[in-house]
Formats: C-alpha cells, sequence, structure tokens
C-alpha cells in the first residue's frame, strides 16, 4: 500500500488489531494512534511500551481473548472514543527529530563503550 494512502485506510478502521508474538518498535501502532484509530493488541513488552494506557491488549496465545477483546471494542463506542483519545495523547511523545537524537545518542554511547574498551 503506497504511504500516502495509509491515512485514510487507517481513518477508516474501526480498530486496528496487531496480534503480534516479537514485535519491535511498531510504527503502524503510532500510525494507527496518530489517526485516532483505537488497538487492540497483543499483550508483548514492545507493544506496552509504544500504546501504554492508550489499547486493549490479549494474550497473544489466546484467541479465545482476542475474539472477545475485538467485540468488547467493536460493541463500545465509549470505549472506543476513550482510546481514541488516550491514543492521540500517548501519539505526542513520538516524532521524527526525537528518534533521530535518541539514536544518535545511542550511537555515541555505543562508540564510548567500544573506544573505552581498547
Amino acid at each position: 500500500v503506497p504511504v500516502d494512502d495509509m491515512p485514510g485506510l487507517y481513518s477508516g478502521a474501526a480498530l486496528v488489531c496487531c496480534p503480534s508474538l516479537e514485535e519491535g518498535f511498531s510504527l503502524p501502532l503510532v500510525e494507527a494512534m496518530a489517526t485516532g484509530v483505537p488497538l487492540v493488541i497483543s499483550d508483548i513488552p514492545a507493544h506496552r511500551e509504544v500504546a501504554g494506557e492508550a489499547a486493549l491488549y490479549f494474550d497473544p496465545y489466546r484467541p479465545e481473548q482476542l475474539a472477545l477483546t475485538l467485540g468488547e471494542l467493536l460493541n463500545d463506542r465509549d470505549l472506543r472514543s476513550y482510546l481514541k483519545n488516550r491514543g492521540y495523547g500517548r501519539v505526542r511523545r513520538y516524532s521524527w527529530p526525537k528518534a533521530a537524537t535518541e539514536t544518535w545518542l545511542v550511537y555515541r554511547w555505543a562508540v564510548g563503550k567500544r573506544v573505552s574498551r581498547q
């Protein structure tokens, strides 16, 4: 899907579900939150770090829990609105300049560690 089409796809969704077992930083979660789409995501550390309290979580090894969580969110307009607002607040902590700065600091730290060992 072309990048320019993604906001329209997100904004037309009732929710975004990400049933990953393992994940790094999940840009799709940030994109969904930025467009006001509530999240149903697997309860793994990376998802907790990215979405915090702006999502509903399920055990990725329990498909029945996923089904119940999806149904809960689809049937509760107030919960969707609550998560939408939480997502807007959560996504404010992310930006490309901040990511670049933090990456640069990690590289600087890593080079310093390597240099100091020699």
